[in-house]
This record gives C-alpha cells, structure tokens and sequence, in this order.
C-alpha cells in the first residue's frame, strides 16, 4: 500500500509540474496551441509518424493500445 500511496504522490507531482510548464509556455507562446492528455492512443501516434516519415514502415497495433506517461502528454500545436 506504501509504494501505491508514494506513487500517487509522485504522479500528482509531476503533473503539477507539468501544469506549471504549460502555463509559461502559453505565456510565452500564445499563439500556439497547447494542450494536455493523460494518455493517447498509439494508433493516433503512427499516423503522425508515417505522415512525417513515410518512407519509414512501422509495425500495426491493436485500436485500444494506448500509452499513459507519468506527468500526462504536453502536445504542442496541435
């Protein structure tokens, strides 16, 4: 029960943290969009990279797969 309770802690954090960047970054920066994701779907990941390197074949994955980071996902324009 410790490590969970210790890992919640940390993750609050690290959001926190996280909150804290996108906000001077929106200060700094307001004409981009910013935004922020708990967690994104690696289908949505590959179709960027194979827009941007479509000489690159990556492999498939299953629809529901998806990535959830400690801190969230900060995407910056777009």
């Amino acid at each position: 029960m410790i490590l969970n309770a210790t890992s919640k802690r940390q993750e609050n954090l690290l959001r926190g943290a996280v909150q804290q960047i996108q906000v001077r970054l929106y200060k700094s920066f307001p004409e981009i969009a910013i935004s922020w994701t708990k967690r994104v779907f690696l289908t949505s990941v590959l179709k960027e990279l194979t827009k941007r390197f479509s000489d690159v074949s990556f492999c498939a994955c299953l629809d529901t797969s998806f990535m959830t980071p400690d801190g969230g996902i900060l995407s910056i324009g777009g």
